[in-house]
């Protein structure tokens, strides 16, 4: 899995938009 993919995996898991949830993989 890729990491764009990783992001839009935790934003839908988490309901967190996609800015947020690549924020936490920072």
């Amino acid at each position: 899995m890729n990491r764009i993919e990783l992001v839009q995996t935790i934003a839908a898991a988490h309901d967190l938009s996609k800015a947020e949830a690549a924020r936490v993989l920072d």
